[in-house]
């Protein structure tokens, strides 16, 4: 008798403590409402480990619990150390939302880009069924979070995959579609490929607020997106985060060094 297969050992599932990554959509000023409401979405990352303790595969979830934006956006994630080459095969768990504005290639990531682009929405609004200018659980109105995940699977098991990895950013739909994308990202954290240049913002007198060496802070240290522990209690539509949380200026001013749980007052 033929030996049988050996089955391969059962795949260990480790489950990250969740991130809220709020974003504010007036990019590339804070002079408006910058009440970091505008998309906010709650990212948890599952994974799936060999007994060697490498990752074979991702479940990114993301619940979107806020779209406080008058714009239409579309939201993604960027990963910064995994290459294309390295993933087999994106799945996403609601392909309806998915596709249209940001559009994939036959893996799952968006076309065009040397770096792995997951996209969570095409469009924001969409997702819960109303248009922009409707503003989604910010204004005397609360709408069920719209939830989806993004499953990731590599070609040959990676050492690990943390919050570190990914780069989540929001981008304007409609400059999308007309091949002139703003996106806006965490401090420190790099665009796309697609993403509008410095250069080209500078010829239309938008980044004069901004930080000489980082497009995604003003020249104060103020972030258009904000990474928190667990669920962020986000402030309503119009107030500006500065009087919602009063140690959240001081968090910025000091470049993130002080006032680290300016989220919790």
């Amino acid at each position: 008798v033929p030996n049988p297969p050996v089955e391969p050992p059962p795949l260990t599932i480790v489950e990250l403590s969740p991130y809220t990554y709020s974003f504010e959509d007036n990019w590339p000023t804070t002079k408006r409402d910058y009440d970091m409401n505008d998309f906010v979405v709650v990212v948890q990352i599952v994974k799936y480990q060999n007994a060697e303790n490498k990752v074979e595969k991702v479940v990114i979830k993301n619940k979107v619990i806020s779209v406080g934006a008058s714009k239409n956006l579309a939201a993604a994630i960027q990963l910064e150390k995994v290459a294309v080459s390295d993933i087999k095969d994106v799945d996403y768990t609601d392909g309806s939302v998915v596709g249209a504005v940001l559009p994939l290639g036959s893996s799952g990531l968006e076309q065009g880009q040397s770096k792995p682009v997951l996209t969570i929405v095409d469009d924001a609004h969409a997702a819960f069924d109303v248009l922009a200018p409707t503003f989604v659980s910010t204004k005397n109105n609360a709408y069920q979070p719209f939830e989806t995940e993004v499953v990731v699977e590599f070609n040959n098991p990676i050492s690990n995959f943390s919050y570190d990895d990914i780069n989540p950013f929001i981008a304007y739909y409609d400059n999308v579609k007309q091949g002139n994308r703003y996106e806006v990202h965490m401090v420190g954290s790099a665009g796309t490929d697609k993403i509008k240049s410095r250069s080209n913002l500078e010829h239309q007198g938008l980044a004069s607020e901004l930080h000489a060496t980082d497009m995604f802070k003003t020249l104060f240290n103020e972030p258009f997106a904000v990474r928190t522990p667990g669920e962020f209690v986000y402030p309503n539509e119009t107030q500006n985060i500065k009087v919602a949380y009063p140690n959240f200026i001081n968090w910025v001013i000091s470049g993130g060094t002080t006032h680290q749980d300016w989220f919790l007052n």
